[in-house]
């Protein structure tokens, strides 16, 4: 920069949108109309300054992208910050906001200064733009029109309706079968005693027992899943507005505190601010990091200067994620902790009933020298089931839902991942999918030595303790969705 773009670069950032005295400041406004985390409007914040700086320094027509305009025509209602303070004092100069309209001539024009605006920002900036804020082509433009958050949203309702009735219908047929399957069942085998016989079934014969035990687990089972998913509220989008995560949200999203740190590294390892120390599973610090860099890679930078393996690593970075925890239980994504509790003991209880019957008939079938192996086995795979419903949900019904259509919108980055994307293909796939990148060897960093069992709670399969809470209905949200535009 010379002197001249260094002052205006100075006031831009210098320039503060919120007004301290306001009920409801400028970054909370544009969280709230568009369903974002604070830090991610943060970020929107930072890049609408930037553009404002390529406004006036690229010699070109610019265009922003769809996040950094959503950012643009909120200011713009701020007229007494945008026309008497921001144009005149701080640009010095005035900025026009000109629309998209029909037409392939001026869908074009505005890809190709999209497309400008890009290379200007790397140019003046000396990187390349978030791809999750900037994405590389302005998708939000077609056929002159631009997609706004209530079409997302409702477009997303009516896949995760019909959804909900699928799985409400597959949950009662299934009851069902399992109740009618049941009573004749026990009505022709006890005949008739069956009143007496199941006011105490500890008095049914071994085979009987079996039998009734096998069917009770069935039905019991089948109704604590069905509340566990339940209990995993919310199961739906709980605002008109898009869910908008960074990739390191995402990351947490599907795989907890762990799967967010390893998609921080990788990034950086791919970026080359972390070089990788294969032999001793560490790193040491690269290229100097961008001060406008997420807390989460910063955070991983400090913590490599203090002590560069990965278990050193994780222990210092992966408490600090907590910001991204809060985040995503605002947006109703994740489990809250009261009910949390309630979504793993209800259920289990309900089964450890079952268990408390199959363990007294043992004792029973012990004290009148009967054979309980078989009786011996069903218990212990009671206390499997019960075992399993106990884990702790991490996501809530409506999170399975934006992580599925997540997941489902950049399958095919699986197979062909770009490198600024590669972040985000870790966050929603794990870090297996290294194994045919440059980055191979991070993947064998990840891992536990070969000679330690287990690993260390976490990692890709669910990272805090849980995965999500099963029903998965589709829908819900971008993911680094930014879209290029005008």
């Amino acid at each position: 920069m010379n002197i001249e773009p260094a002052e205006l670069y100075d006031r831009i950032q210098k320039f503060a949108l919120d007004d301290v005295d306001a009920e409801l400041p400028f970054s909370k406004r544009l969280a709230r109309e568009n369903g974002w985390t604070a830090q991610y409007t943060q970020r929107v914040i930072a890049e609408y300054k930037k553009f404002a700086f390529l406004t006036v320094v690229a010699g070109h027509p610019v265009s922003p992208s769809k996040d950094v305009d959503e950012a643009w025509h909120l200011h713009l209602l701020y007229t007494r910050s945008y026309w008497g303070y921001f144009c005149p004092e701080v640009l010095q100069v005035s900025l026009y906001h000109e629309l998209t309209r029909e037409g392939s001539s001026s869908r074009e024009k505005f890809d190709s200064w999209y497309t400008q605006t890009l290379f200007s920002y790397e140019r003046w900036f000396g990187q390349v733009p978030p791809a999750d804020i900037w994405p590389p082509v302005p998708r939000q433009i077609h056929q002159g029109k631009q997609v706004s958050n209530r079409d997302q949203f409702w477009n997303w309702s009516l896949t995760k309706h019909r959804a909900n009735r699928r799985a409400i219908a597959v949950l009662s047929f299934l009851f069902t079968l399992a109740i009618t399957s049941f009573t004749p069942s026990i009505a022709s085998s006890v005949g008739t005693n069956i009143a007496t016989k199941i006011s105490n079934p500890l008095d049914f014969a071994g085979v009987e027992f079996l039998d009734f035990y096998f069917r009770l687990l069935s039905v019991v089972t089948l109704f604590a899943c069905g509340l566990r998913w339940y209990l995993c509220q919310p199961g739906h989008q709980t605002s008109v507005q898009a869910v908008h995560l960074d990739p390191y949200e995402a990351a947490y999203l599907a795989g907890g505190k762990r799967r967010a740190v390893e998609a921080a590294i990788a990034h950086l390892v791919e970026r080359k601010h972390l070089r990788l120390l294969m032999t001793e599973r560490a790193f040491r610090r690269g290229l100097p990091l961008p001060k406008n860099s997420h807390f989460l890679e910063q955070a991983v930078v400090r913590a490599v200067s203090k002590g560069g393996s990965i278990e050193n690593v994780r222990s210092l970075v992966e408490p600090l994620t907590k910001t991204i925890y809060t985040n995503l239980q605002e947006l109703g994504l994740l489990v809250k902790q009261s009910q949390a509790a309630r979504t793993q003991w209800l259920p289990t209880l309900s089964v450890a009933a079952v268990l408390v019957l199959g363990i007294s008939k043992i004792v029973v079938g012990i004290a009148r020298d009967k054979p309980v192996g078989f009786l011996v086995i069903l218990c212990l795979l009671t206390t499997v089931i019960a075992g399993l419903l106990s884990i702790k949900p991490h996501r809530s019904r409506y999170g399975d839902s934006v992580l599925e259509q997540l997941q489902r919108q950049h399958a095919k980055l699986q197979y062909n991942s770009p490198a600024t994307q590669l972040a985000l293909v870790v966050a929603l796939f794990g870090n297996t999918v290294l194994g045919d990148a440059v980055l191979a060897d991070l993947d064998q960093v990840f891992m536990p030595p070969a000679s330690v069992g287990g690993g260390d709670g976490g990692g890709d399969g669910g990272g805090d303790g849980g995965g999500g809470c099963g029903g998965g209905d589709g829908g819900g949200g971008g993911c680094g969705g930014g879209d290029g535009g005008g």
